[in-house]
């Protein structure tokens, strides 16, 4: 008897790949379609909110709060900030309003904030106007602070002391609209205190601070008097005290106090007694 045998032929697997790529595509839009429904309404919703914000007139700007440190006015800050009543809070870019303070020379540092829902406060540090220089390159004498940034042409009632560095290296220290050598005149503002609290010189102006070198430092007062020390000022300022009662009374025949030395050299004006 003979046994039929069944002769087994090899199934295609085409129409189970075209099954299986039909059925990730329909996942994938049963799961993405609805998350991109949402994504698009959510926008449009966003979108919608953000223009009847940056619309109501409950953002629009109604006041700007400045404090500040040094006598810039409000106007002035307002127009350097390049705000204007009733733009919308919300709207404005606070860090590019930081940045056109913080770019104005007489400025050191700003903080801005909204405070919602109409007004912006502003927090100014204004640099301190120190002394006057006249730049190499130019015939116009400029002010200066305590970080030797130039901050414009000095008023011509102006009452700051005049700085002259006349070191040969001197004129190299003004790069790039500053004064550059920070030691200096971080010695030029220490002296200018120590000399302000000694009695002998209280109510006196200082006109002028020269400097030739460490070693030599003029310092001028209105009168014609003059006080001259070394980068070791602090000593030497300290030998006045016990010369107060000798020369409280005659101080106004001095034309010169030299403190740089061991004793005093001092120097009457010409006609007055030596």
């Amino acid at each position: 008897m003979k046994r039929k045998h069944r002769v087994k032929t090899k199934r295609s697997s085409r129409p189970s790949f075209i099954a299986s790529f039909f059925n990730s595509v329909f996942r994938t839009v049963r799961i993405g379609l609805p998350l991109a429904v949402f994504t698009v309404l959510f926008f449009l919703m966003f979108q919608g909110v953000r223009h009847y914000l940056f619309a109501d007139d409950f953002f629009r700007l109604v006041a700007v709060n400045v404090r500040t440190n040094g006598i810039l006015s409000l106007d002035e800050i307002t127009r350097i900030a390049g705000v204007s009543l009733g733009e919308n809070v919300l709207a404005l870019d606070i860090q590019g309003v930081t940045k056109r303070l913080e770019s104005d020379p007489r400025i050191r540092a700003a903080v801005v904030n909204r405070v919602l829902p109409n007004q912006i406060s502003v927090e100014i540090a204004e640099r301190r106007q120190f002394l006057r220089v006249t730049p190499p390159g130019s015939d116009k004498v400029s002010v200066m602070d305590e970080d030797g940034f130039l901050l414009g042409p000095a008023a011509e009632d102006s009452a700051l002391p005049v700085f002259e560095d006349l070191r040969p290296k001197g004129k190299d220290a003004f790069q790039g609209g500053r004064y550059r050598d920070k030691g200096l005149l971080r010695m030029m503002f220490e002296i200018k205190n120590a000399i302000s609290r000694e009695p002998l010189i209280e109510g006196k102006n200082i006109l002028s601070i020269k400097v030739d070198s460490p070693k030599r430092i003029c310092i001028g007062f209105e009168g014609g008097f003059e006080i001259l020390v070394s980068e070791y000022f602090t000593d030497e300022i300290a030998k006045l005290e016990p010369l107060r009662q000798v020369l409280e009374t005659d101080m106004e025949t001095f034309e010169y106090l030299d403190l740089r030395f061991k004793d005093v050299v001092a120097r009457k004006k010409q006609g007055r007694k030596k």
